[in-house]
């Protein structure tokens, strides 16, 4: 069963048992002189066990997500970071992602990317936002000819994050690399442009 609507389930099934609640525990209430009964107390109880467990299927807690990717998929960042924001998650952006998206010419973005990431040391800076967050996102979008292009720095990224544990997405399918072998061994979760698939 999709665990959504398990979730949806479990919390229906504690409406209707505080309105049962009422009918068998109001007496009880009266008499101990208290508005918390039973019937509330187990509820509080399942729906606190359901956020708290990290490590299921039930967890719907808030992610810290870092977003990857050539910088020639700026804008495309762009639009991601604003969506799962709006569905309540941390995002830890490249440097710069703002100032690349205004830029149309590939081979300024790549020079600037280039003098960036040696001028403000940005590959070791993403690494600590990495080693901040639940999960990398990996904004791998066609370039050169290659649908869901993976490059050296978001490789190198992905290794980071896999090396730490942390849960890897990308946004499209696996690319045809040179190191694919290497890409399927860290085991992506690709979610082929669904964000709802980030959880």
């Amino acid at each position: 069963m999709n665990s959504k609507i398990l979730f949806w389930i479990l919390v229906t099934s504690g409406a209707i048992l505080e309105i049962i609640g009422d009918i068998f525990f109001k007496k009880w209430s009266m008499e101990n002189n208290t508005a918390v009964t039973p019937h509330l107390m187990l509820r509080k109880e399942i729906l606190t066990r359901i956020f708290e467990k990290n490590n299921n299927n039930f967890n719907y807690k808030n992610m810290k997500i870092t977003i990857c990717g050539s910088m020639t998929a700026s804008k495309k960042m762009l639009e991601v970071e604003t969506e799962l924001k709006n569905s309540g998650h941390e995002i830890f952006m490249p440097e710069f992602a703002n100032d690349y998206a205004k830029l149309d010419n590939t081979d300024t973005i790549h020079a600037e990317s280039a003098k960036n990431k040696i001028e403000h040391n940005l590959i070791k800076s993403h690494f600590k936002k990495i080693d901040m967050s639940d999960a990398v996102l990996v904004v791998n979008m066609e370039k050169k000819g290659v649908a869901g292009y993976i490059g050296g720095n978001s490789f190198l990224e992905m290794g980071h994050a896999f090396g730490t544990d942390k849960k890897i997405y990308l946004l499209n399918d696996i690319p045809e690399m040179p190191y694919t072998d290497e890409l399927k061994a860290m085991t992506p979760i690709v979610i082929n442009s669904d964000l709802s698939f980030i959880k």
